[in-house]
């Protein structure tokens, strides 16, 4: 079997991939509040990987206060301070035990088998930086495959830059608190990303032409959507991008496949893609039970953090549409103003911190609609677009606060709903508008990978910057 050497234009893209990834990984460990040097509760993946070899699903906890289980409301705020009573915050913590409502999946694929093979924990921001690698890598896979079916007039110089500054935009808070918060994002984001690679290929690729080769890419595409699940359940929202792709496949006519399938052969390839669904959903529903006794309960509602949210109820107990209004608003036009001091931005909204993402809403513009419409990715562009308003609004459910981090359910979504515009507004025009096309995207994705390296040096949620900011005064 001869093996074919990787061109410039590959091997380019290549190091391209490793310097983003490099940009995000290294940061990682420079902050102590992060990089496990000052632990917190910042190391749950790791104690819980512990419990589960001990045969346990709570945290093997020896502090646990009787007067918190004696609490009439464990989960009012304002109720512990009173009692003096501050442990293990951001748990959940029901019949006496103290439980992890991040998703387990990273705990599973990463910590567990870890501590398994070498005898030690994984200290939290590795599994970060392996998820972070793993995303980078997909953002770059899944662009160029975009271009190679569908937007082959799009430069590859153009194709790179946008990945980079995806993969920066996507990821850039994963490198400012690199712990447990974003391992959750991170793992989830980097399942979505090749859940839509695999069922891209499964419907439109060279695997899917193959026929034979369609049920394994469905099934890998539902395994890592099902997958995300587990991580982060906003994230996994994004699974209803699946469902446009599903119909293009079961309307698909002879000139997308070698020849017409038959109807087994379609029913297959769907099964293929749901039985990961259905396991995924029967663990993560046993592991509920078992922990709360409610097969729907991740622990949300159990949390020992700044709001209680014990109280919220059923969503139309806790529904308000001024709040989720506020929220759609906050979440991407809100703009706080300039700093005095370097690097002089602030945090903001989706669009404010990164106007390039802007482009999504070129999508309703009627020659892009064609021109995705004629490559049977309209369906799919256009869930892409309602998904961050969607994600927004369950975020603001279940949030006294939208934090900046939340902001990861979106930005690789937009992103790649931007550059699925950015390729049709290139090819749009003639060859002197093509160039001028070209050069706006580029100045716009330079833009954004300085805005993404600008916002890490903000001194924010114990990051490098605001450690060092700290230790310097």
């Amino acid at each position: 079997m001869k093996i074919r050497k990787p061109d410039f234009d590959q091997i380019i893209t290549i190091l391209t991939a490793l310097l983003m990834a490099a940009l995000l990984i290294v940061p990682m460990g420079l902050s102590p509040v992060w990089n496990g040097e000052i632990a917190n509760h910042h190391n749950q993946y790791e104690k819980i990987a512990e419990s589960f070899l001990h045969g346990h699903l709570y945290f093997e906890y020896n502090d646990v206060e009787e007067a918190l289980s004696a609490m009439e409301n464990p989960y009012d705020p304002a109720a512990r301070d009173a009692l003096g009573i501050d442990l293990h915050v951001d748990h959940a913590f029901y019949n006496g035990h103290f439980y992890m409502y991040y998703g387990v999946v990273p705990a599973v694929l990463v910590f567990l088998p870890y501590r398994v093979i070498t005898g030690r924990s994984l200290t939290t921001y590795h599994a970060t930086q392996l998820f972070t690698l793993l995303s980078t890598a997909g953002i770059f896979l899944l662009f160029f495959r975009l271009r190679k079916r569908f937007f082959p007039q799009m430069p590859a110089w153009l194709v790179r830059l946008s990945a980079a500054a995806v993969s920066l935009a996507s990821l850039w808070y994963a490198a400012d608190a690199p712990s447990l918060y974003c391992t959750a994002f991170t793992a989830a984001i980097c399942c979505m990303i090749y859940s839509f690679l695999f069922y891209l290929e499964a419907v439109f690729g060279e695997t899917g032409k193959s026929r034979a080769g369609r049920p394994a890419a469905a099934f890998l595409g539902g395994l890592c959507g099902a997958l995300a699940f587990g991580c982060r359940p906003p994230v996994a929202l994004a699974n209803l991008a699946a469902l446009p792709l599903l119909k293009v496949y079961l309307t698909a006519d002879s000139d997308m496949d070698s020849g017409k399938e038959s109807r087994r052969e379609k029913v297959k390839t769907v099964v293929s893609a749901l039985i990961p669904y259905v396991v995924i959903a029967a663990l993560l529903m046993w592991y509920n039970q078992a922990r709360f006794g409610d097969p729907f309960e991740f622990g949300q509602a159990y949390q020992l953090t700044v709001a209680d949210l014990h109280s919220y109820g059923s969503i139309s107990e806790t529904f308000s549409l001024s709040w989720e209004l506020r929220s759609l608003y906050e979440n991407f036009f809100g703009f706080y103003g300039f700093s005095e001091q370097f690097p002089f931005v602030q945090y903001g909204g989706v669009f404010v911190n990164f106007p390039m993402l802007l482009l999504v809403f070129s999508v309703l513009i009627p020659s892009v609609r064609k021109k995705l419409a004629e490559r049977k990715l309209y369906g799919f562009a256009l869930v892409l677009f309602v998904l961050p308003i969607l994600i927004t609004l369950i975020d603001a459910l279940w949030s006294p606060i939208i934090y900046e981090r939340y902001r990861m359910d979106l930005y690789y979504l937009m992103g790649l709903l931007a550059f699925m515009a950015a390729c049709c507004i290139q090819e749009a025009g003639r060859e002197k508008e093509r160039t001028r096309a070209e050069r706006i995207l580029a100045a716009a994705n330079i833009l954004t990978i300085a805005q993404s390296i600008l916002l890490y040096l903000v001194p924010y949620d114990y990051n490098a910057s605001a450690w060092f900011e700290w230790f310097t005064r």
